[in-house]
């Protein structure tokens, strides 16, 4: 899956783990909770593959909570 905006609403949804019609109260707290768990800072110290994957995964729920909100 792309990591930018041509993502579409069904994609956005399957990052977040939830539905595409869910409120914006629900796709802000999924979106805090897999930012918190792939947030660059937590991933110090791990290897290099390993925060690289964090990484990639931090930018596509950015980019996923911006298509959906």
């Amino acid at each position: 899956m792309a990591i930018d905006n041509k993502m579409t609403l069904k994609e956005a949804a399957s990052v977040l783990g939830i539905s595409p019609n869910a409120s914006k109260a629900e796709i802000n707290k999924a979106s805090r909770q897999l930012i918190a768990r792939y947030h660059p800072d937590a991933w110090r110290g791990k290897p290099a593959a390993e925060q690289k994957k964090a990484e990639q995964k931090f930018m596509q729920v950015n980019a996923a909570k911006k298509i959906m909100l």
